[in-house]
């Protein structure tokens, strides 16, 4: 079993083990016995602990189990109340206006761990299936397989890839992917970036370098 698999494995387990434990609660809730009954303690607390497990963080948490008590003792499923919430938290992010330029450059950011390059992969297999001629530039430099996990997720998409050298300026790497999405006719272009802390000053000034 390769690298990539080990951890593709690793995280499909804990994924079972958090929508397991999330399916108990909602059957223990709904029990004849507790059915259209607000939740009690126990059950908040053990959903507080199964979000924050699942990375969903602290606000998001708060918000989330404050709508559960409240639309649970209206007669709101649990199941539902969360659904119901998450939900409203994506809608209520803002969605960036489009600025007319052409070729769309998404740049991807994030610290160390958080799954850009995952997630630049998913991207250009959704444009890829929604029509679209997306184009895929490896800016991430520095950290080992960086590029070799995106060129598999590249090929997955049936997207083309733009790389270079391990160690290349990642600042040029996008120059010289924009360039080749113009001249391909490629739109858009999705910028997959190392990860970086913004307390790393010098890392800072090095994605400013690449945001222009």
């Amino acid at each position: 079993m390769g690298f990539f698999d080990r951890i593709r494995e690793g995280l499909s387990k804990t994924t079972q083990q958090i929508v397991q434990r999330f399916d108990e609660l909602v059957t223990q809730t709904e029990a004849p016995e507790r059915r259209g009954r607000p939740i009690d303690v126990d059950t908040v607390e053990a959903l507080e602990e199964l979000l924050i497990m699942a990375d969903v963080g602290v606000a998001a948490t708060d918000r989330i189990i404050a709508a559960v008590k409240q639309q649970t003792a209206a007669g709101t499923s649990l199941r539902d109340a969360v659904k119901d919430e998450i939900r409203a938290i994506f809608a209520a992010v803002p969605r960036a206006a489009p600025n007319g330029h052409v070729p769309h450059v998404v740049l991807v950011v994030g610290v160390n761990g958080t799954g850009k390059t995952t997630t630049v992969g998913k991207l250009a297999l959704l444009l890829k299936s929604s029509g679209k001629n997306p184009l895929v530039v490896a800016a991430d430099t520095f950290r080992a397989a960086a590029v070799e996990q995106l060129e598999v997720w590249a090929g997955r998409a049936g997207v083309d890839l733009i790389r270079a050298r391990e160690g290349a300026d990642p600042a040029a790497v996008v120059f010289d992917g924009i360039a080749s999405g113009k001249a391909r006719g490629r739109d858009p272009i999705l910028v997959d970036t190392a990860g970086r802390l913004h307390t790393k000053v010098n890392l800072m000034y090095e994605l400013d370098n690449i945001r222009r």
